[in-house]
Order: C-alpha cells, then sequence, then structure tokens
C-alpha cells in the first residue's frame, strides 16, 4: 500500500527548449563561422581548402568547440534544479540569466573560431586545427575559461534585462 498523501518532491524547473538551442547552437555557430570565414578568405585572395577537406577539418573543431556549450548546459541544469517550478519569478529570472549566458557564450565562441578558422600561417588552417587538438588538454580548460567570462558578462545582461522588464 503507497501512501498517496505525501506526494514526491519536486525535481526542480526544467530548463525546456533552451537546453536543446544551447548545445545545437554549438554546431551552427562553428558551421557558419567555418564559412564566413572560408568565404571571407577566398574573397580577399587568400588560398583555402576545399570544402570536402574544410568539412573534414570542421568535424574535430566543432567537437572540441562544443564543450563549452555542454558546460553552460549542465550548470544550467544543475541550478535549475534547485529552483522550485512553483516559483515562476525565480524561473523566469534564471531563464534570463541562463539565456544572457548562452549569448555570452556564443558571441565569445564566434570571436575565437573566427581568429581560429582565418589562421594563415605555414600549414594554415589544417595546422591550426592539428595544434588545437594536440593541444587539447590546454586548449580545452582555457576555451571553458574564456566561455566563461563570456557567460558571466551574458548572464549578467540577461539579469539587468530581466530587472529591467520585471520591475526589479
Amino acid at each position: 500500500m503507497t501512501d498517496t498523501s505525501n506526494p514526491k518532491p519536486a525535481k526542480g524547473a526544467r530548463i525546456g527548449w533552451l537546453a536543446h538551442a544551447i548545445w545545437v547552437s554549438g554546431f551552427v555557430i562553428t558551421g557558419v563561422a567555418g564559412v564566413y570565414a572560408k568565404v571571407s578568405l577566398e574573397a580577399a585572395g587568400v588560398p583555402t581548402v576545399p570544402w570536402a577537406r574544410g568539412i573534414q577539418l570542421i568535424i574535430p573543431i566543432a567537437l572540441w568547440a562544443e564543450t563549452p556549450y555542454l558546460a553552460l548546459l549542465v550548470l544550467g541544469r544543475w541550478r535549475f534544479r534547485k529552483i522550485d517550478p512553483a516559483n515562476r519569478e525565480e524561473v523566469a529570472k534564471a531563464r534570463a540569466i541562463l539565456a544572457g549566458s548562452w549569448l555570452g557564450v556564443c558571441v565569445l565562441m564566434g570571436i575565437v573560431l573566427g581568429g581560429l578558422f582565418t589562421y594563415s600561417g605555414p600549414g594554415g588552417f589544417a595546422e591550426a586545427v592539428s595544434m588545437v587538438l594536440f593541444l587539447a588538454p590546454i586548449t580545452v580548460p582555457s576555451l571553458i575559461l574564456q566561455a566563461g567570462i563570456g557567460a558571466a558578462i551574458g548572464g549578467m545582461l540577461g539579469l539587468a534585462v530581466w530587472s529591467w522588464c520585471s520591475g526589479r
């Protein structure tokens, strides 16, 4: 016999569509930055790798560049588990902060990837890819730290927008 007088406590608020948007955007921004870099370099007369080779090179970079988005998603889920879903104001505030953080990560990653994709050293983009992946024990933590700075700035902007919209 079960006791129905004491229902299970809520597991916390849900991030919802924002969770999927965060992890998908990492791949989208990587692809857009890659296409933009190739087109702009070709327009400037800089030789680039063919599209097929560029796609082969961009796949490992897309996985590497996804790490800050996954870190943001893990932190967002952790935060949302601590929020009572009935507290709509706190849920809205947390969503605004997470959305701002997401925007900050997207802007920062666009800058980082733009620099990586337009590298024109001796080995070009292929050398940049191999060095980033070879030095992953250094580049991944550095990338997450940089993205954390972008997330913090974006989160503060999200909080400011939420405060302004809610009158707090």
